[in-house]
């Protein structure tokens, strides 16, 4: 084996050392978590130049003690310059984290169709805190997971009982998009 071909393999040796730590480390840290799923099928027009779009998922009750542990978002968006949209999360207690701020090219953001009832095989562009790619790593139309722009800390450890939004705004004016489906995904466990 030549000098240049072990780099490649130690690398990839690496990599899926780190994948199996994390993954392990996730379903330990899951085992005595549970999940809340939020859906909205109902598509709605993104309003172009300085519009934006609000979906609210009111969380009535979790189990006792739980807290926030993770939030991840997943999105279908039919927009034909996803350049100019900019997705937040809102959580209960008022705060605003960035999922993704003008940080995508081309159309579209997730594929396929939306159905009336939550299915994680839906083709999301979804922005999990655990993703290993950020967004900036993909490709429309951005089927997978990524890493949110901005960390969640203000939003993980809270009670999640209450209005939780998510916010999809358009800010730039020439095009328009529509929010055809979205939903929230909310891991909660002991502190």
């Amino acid at each position: 084996m030549s000098r240049g071909t072990r780099k490649p393999i130690v690398a990839l040796a690496i990599a899926a050392m780190a994948a199996a730590f994390l993954a392990s480390a996730w379903s330990a840290a899951a085992a005595d978590a549970s999940q809340q799923v939020h859906y909205n099928p109902v598509p709605v027009g993104i309003p172009d130049g300085q519009g934006r779009v609000v979906t609210t998922f009111e969380v009535s009750s979790a189990p006792p003690e739980e807290l926030l542990f993770s939030a991840t978002s997943q999105f279908r968006v039919k927009h034909p310059r996803t350049g100019d949209l900019k997705l937040s999360l809102r959580g209960p207690n008022g705060k605003t984290r960035v999922i993704s701020g003008h940080d995508t090219k081309g159309k579209n953001l997730g594929a396929g169709a939306c159905g009336p009832a939550y299915e994680p095989s839906f083709g999301f562009t979804t922005f999990d805190p655990f993703a290993s790619e950020t967004i900036d790593d993909g490709q429309a139309p951005y089927v997978g997971e990524f890493t949110p722009a901005q960390s969640q800390g203000p939003l993980t450890g809270i009670d999640p009982v209450g209005k939780w939004k998510l916010i999809a705004s358009d800010t730039k004016d020439g095009k328009r998009g529509r929010l055809l489906c979205s939903a929230l995904v909310l891991d909660l466990k002991e502190p």
